[in-house]
């Protein structure tokens, strides 16, 4: 009953904002004001109801606040002075009518309205406890001794080349010379790696050890930042940060996540300048947070131009899929959205490699209108409460580490981008499960029964 009046509250207050702005009484910066008062009270319900962040749900509205929203909060901390100007990848600030900056508000709102009423419905508290998976630790930490140097060598291969061939941009321009400049064989064998991570990090109970091999396997990450894909980088933390929650049963803590924020975003302002080679100047929080929430921009622009989109929504979704197996560069005009978006708004950056991301309300908008966004965003709710809900099992749980990634940056991504990266994923599990039931009956002789002893102990 308290979910139903809490979504009741919500939802006639966008219903009295979309009147008050019909009628003129209220502004488009009246709009903004009334849009982060709205959408903060939608995250503290969240921190509170989901037992201070422990649910998937959360940490997408965080995502959603921050990418498609950013600006706004940069507008009221003086960190800039048009937050509906549209200023990614162009020359100039694009304007677009007010009427959708409003349509663009609102549907960030109905969105995040309906995902959070299909996850806080009856949402129990998860927690992953060791259980029969214990038994297969020896042979994952094999499996994953075997496959680590291959990570090292990929990602110095990936440096090299693309510190030789015009730095960062060169993954765009060039993205086919830059997989092949490390080869087919490293780059399958070096996502086994990282899966086998996943499950050592999933099954490992003791904590100094636990804390030797995530930092050993995260010193791989150092020159994924210098390579620029510092968005990689942060996704994966923070997927293992909600990991070891869902094992602990403990919640995020906001100090935590204000420290994080403000060391990120010195770090993120260092490594931009560095994977463009040029100069970059420092920003505080509030600054990051309006440059992340250049987003907003790809949802106002399809919402002013969805004629140029519509006819190609089709072709679009079916290229996102087919993403698991071709690069972007693959695909030509009128078969990505974030590709025909890039040209549409400065089509010389676009052939210099420059580009702009997608947005899940973007390729709603241009599928739908309003209809859309409502069908996506309780699909998307329906995704979490799942995500959520199987966390309890240790299979289940190995579905978090591999989709939720993909799934909270929606508000940054495609639409079907988490189907691409399940299928990719799903791809290179394949040869893994032959190779740890190898590696296990190698290690006990044919005789798993004999390893009891690797069996948790039972909770008091």
């Amino acid at each position: 009953m308290s979910t139903a009046i809490q979504i009741a509250f919500y939802l006639t207050a966008l219903l009295a904002s979309v009147v008050l702005a019909l009628a003129g009484a209220l502004s488009l910066y009246g709009c903004l004001w009334f849009a982060l008062l709205l959408y903060a009270g939608l995250l503290t319900l969240a921190w509170r109801t989901f037992d201070g962040g422990r649910h998937p749900c959360f940490l997408f509205l965080c995502m959603l606040l921050l990418f498609q929203m950013g600006r706004l909060i940069g507008y009221t901390l003086g960190a800039t002075s048009g937050p509906f100007n549209v200023v990614v990848q162009t020359i100039l600030p694009l304007t677009v009518s007010p009427t959708a900056s409003e349509i663009t508000i609102l549907i960030i709102l109905l969105s995040a309205t309906a995902i959070y009423a299909i996850c806080a419905w009856n949402a129990p508290r998860i927690v992953l406890d060791p259980g029969w998976e214990q038994s297969w630790l020896p042979a994952c930490y094999l499996l994953l001794a075997a496959s680590f140097p291959f990570v090292l060598y990929k990602n110095y291969e990936y440096f090299q080349f693309i510190r030789s061939h015009g730095g960062y941009l060169a993954i765009f321009t060039d993205s086919d010379a830059v997989a092949q400049s490390a080869g087919g064989l490293v780059r399958i064998i070096s996502l086994v790696a990282t899966n086998t991570f996943l499950l050592v990090f999933l099954i490992e109970r003791r904590g100094n050890r636990l804390a030797l091999v995530t930092t050993a396997f995260l010193s791989t990450s150092v020159l994924e930042l210098a390579i620029g894909l510092r968005g990689k980088v942060f996704l994966f933390l923070l997927t293992l940060w909600f990991l070891h929650n869902l094992k602990t049963g403990k919640r995020f803590r906001l100090v935590t996540i204000a420290t994080v924020v403000l060391g990120g975003s010195f770090a993120a302002t260092a490594i931009s300048g560095f994977r463009e080679m040029r100069t970059t100047a420092v920003v505080g929080p509030a600054g990051f947070i309006a440059g992340q929430g250049i987003s907003m921009g790809v949802t106002q622009v399809a919402v002013q131009y969805r004629p140029l989109f519509a006819p190609h929504a089709k072709t679009y979704l079916v290229n996102e899929i087919l993403q698991a197996f071709y690069p972007g560069s693959h695909f030509g005009q009128g078969e990505l959205f974030d590709n025909d978006l890039s040209v549409l708004l400065n089509q010389d950056a676009f052939r210099e490699g420059y580009g702009t991301g997608s947005s899940y309300l973007a390729e709603a908008w241009i599928a739908g209108g309003f209809l859309a966004i409502l069908i996506v965003s309780v699909l998307i709710g329906l995704a979490l409460r799942a995500l959520h809900r199987i966390g309890a099992s240790f299979a289940g749980a190995v579905a978090v580490a591999i989709l939720l990634p993909s799934v909270i940056y929606l508000p940054r991504a495609q639409l079907l981008s988490p189907i691409a990266t399940g299928l990719k994923s799903g791809l290179i599990f394949l040869p893994m499960f032959p190779a740890l039931w190898l590696i296990r009956w190698l290690l006990y002789d044919g005789a798993p029964e004999q390893v009891t002893s690797l069996e948790p102990a039972p909770r008091s």
